[in-house]
């Protein structure tokens, strides 16, 4: 009979239940066809590739509800309701263990497999290592990502239940809220990664050669960037930073179609904070700036800033994902003498170079770059080199 009719209406035959779970053959045998049930309608769904895309008009809602993220939080659901027929809480409790978990179990497996597979991060990554244009792998691990944000979501509100909570089932349904919850920042990240490591190719690849790298940053024209005469300056990005900017434009549009809002909104944060450390290690921290490269990299951080522009509800958050170049530039285009009495200062050991430290550090408004990160850009600066 319970094979026949799954979730049978439980307030004619809390007896009959009661019977078969007091009987642990019987119990075993029902809860088994109960989960075979739940299973195969929620496989079923997402063995359907069109079931993982995220319903029409959902680009910009907070949460995209794909169709298999709907059908396994309506398994659960069903099966939590299918316990209240038990007359103990224990009971109960053993129902959705046997029944709703494994469920649960099997769609995050899923969810892991998609993101992991050929179609997900394997076409994040070319043949080389090198981690390339993606856009099909960002959608396939968005929409894993999607569904287990969902999940999560509704396992949170089932959990705040009166009959949940009656019975203790609370704890398994926070349990898994949390497991889908670690999987979508993981990805996320990994999408992060992706985009970063593709800029931070593109930077090493297009920016320098061989043992060049510590060559002079700066620009074409005068020394003094504020000549009158304009027609020998450059005014825009240095050509490796356009070059690098432009797949990352696609690598951050990709995310925005791929995720919904607050996946997308975690996404954008991650990627702008790892490209800027990247033009923090792979640049400042290797090229020797003169007063005009210094110019020239205030503009390369500003072309860098704008691809986020779009993405960030308020400029503060992106001001602060970004903050660590910012003071990068502060520090390399500070005049020379405070530059210099900045570097002797956090070269000393004294109370009173530690003042000198701080007052410099509040002029500049500099707070994200520690001590050591500070001496090291600062020796950078051509003008400190010459001198050495």
């Amino acid at each position: 009979h319970v094979s026949r009719n799954p979730y049978a209406d439980v307030e004619e035959t809390p007896k009959v239940l009661d019977a078969l779970v007091c009987e642990q053959a019987h119990a075993e045998a029902w809860l088994d066809a109960e989960c075979e049930h739940a299973k195969a309608r929620a496989s079923k769904s997402w063995n359907e590739a069109k079931n993982w895309a995220a319903s029409a008009g959902d680009g910009d809602v907070e949460y995209k509800a794909p169709y298999v993220a709907q059908v396994v939080v309506e398994e659960t659901q069903n099966a939590f309701e299918s316990a209240k027929g038990l007359s103990r809480a224990d009971w109960r409790l053993y129902f959705v263990n046997r029944v709703a978990i494994p469920v649960l179990d099997e769609f995050l497996d899923e969810c892991e497999s998609r993101a992991v597979g050929s179609k997900g991060l394997g076409s994040l990554v070319a043949a080389t290592g090198s981690w390339r244009s993606g856009t099909e792998g960002t959608a396939v691990i968005g929409a894993a990502v999607n569904a287990s944000t969902f999940v999560a979501r509704a396992l949170r509100v089932l959990a705040e239940d009166t009959f949940v909570l009656e019975f203790g089932g609370e704890k398994c349904l926070e349990t898994y809220a949390s497991k889908f919850e670690k999987f979508t920042t993981r990805w996320i990240d990994a999408v992060a990664d992706a985009a970063a490591s593709q800029f931070t190719d593109k930077v090493l690849g297009d920016a320098y050669a061989g043992s060049t790298h510590l060559q002079a940053y700066e620009t074409l024209g005068d020394e003094d960037d504020d000549a009158s005469d304009g027609s020998s300056r450059n005014v825009s990005a240095s050509g490796y930073m356009l070059a690098a900017l432009a797949p990352l434009r696609d690598r951050v549009a990709d995310a925005r179609a791929a995720f919904g809002v607050a996946a997308f909104e975690k996404c954008w944060r991650a990627i702008a904070s790892k490209t800027t450390r990247v033009i923090v290690d792979r640049i400042v921290c290797v090229a020797t700036f003169s007063r005009a490269g210094a110019k020239q990299l205030e503009r390369d951080r500003d072309a860098h800033a704008d691809v986020f522009v779009e993405c960030a509800k308020r400029p503060s958050a992106l001001r602060a994902k970004t903050k660590t170049l910012a003071e990068c530039v502060s520090a390399l285009s500070c005049d020379g003498p405070t530059a210099r009495e900045l570097i002797d200062a956090l070269c000393s050991d004294g109370m009173k170079g530690l003042a000198v430290v701080n007052a410099r550090k509040s002029s500049l408004n500099v707070t994200a770059l520690d001590d050591a990160s500070l001496l090291r850009v600062l020796r950078r600066r051509r003008d400190v080199v010459d001198v050495a």
